[in-house]
């Protein structure tokens, strides 16, 4: 999926994308449970980061590994990706 339809399809978007960025809670501290969203998404290409905490990735992949825990085939396989073995 594109970033936005990664983000507005799990229901993580906070407010409508300003300057080719969106804001969302930030998964890794305060339990996902933040009151104000503090890590902020590219919809060109996905690449994220919180300006609280400083995690940070390259890309909806990464984006999905965080908030799921999940490795890296996984992940590519839960957002419909497949692999060639």
């Amino acid at each position: 999926p594109t970033p936005l339809q990664y983000l507005a399809g799990r229901h993580l978007l906070q407010g409508k994308p300003r300057g080719g960025w969106a804001s969302i809670r930030c998964p890794v501290h305060k339990g996902g449970g933040e009151q104000h969203p503090s890590m902020r998404v590219s919809v060109a290409d996905g690449h994220f980061r919180c300006m609280a905490c400083g995690a940070k990735g390259g890309d909806v992949v990464a984006l999905h590994r965080l908030i799921t825990g999940l490795g890296f085939r996984d992940a590519v396989a839960d957002l419909g990706g497949r692999f060639h073995d």
